[in-house]
């Protein structure tokens, strides 16, 4: 199932979730990274089909990862 919902800021052309990198956050990026090892591991396994994560923190997008 996919759900799209489109905020009023996108509509008008505006990023409805700037993009920051993790740190610029207070996020620690080597948990981060060891998160997408993680993903991507049970990919391969074939635990998941795939997975899509992110992290938003204040407001802003600091990780999103495909797997």
């Amino acid at each position: 199932m996919l759900f799209v919902a489109e905020r009023p800021e996108a509509a008008a052309g505006r990023d409805p979730l700037p993009r920051m990198a993790p740190a610029d956050v207070g996020l620690a990026a080597a948990s981060l990274d060891e998160a997408s090892g993680l993903l991507r591991q049970f990919v391969a396994e074939q635990k998941v089909a795939g997975a899509v994560a992110a992290v938003a923190r204040h407001g802003k997008l600091a990780w999103m990862v495909t797997a």
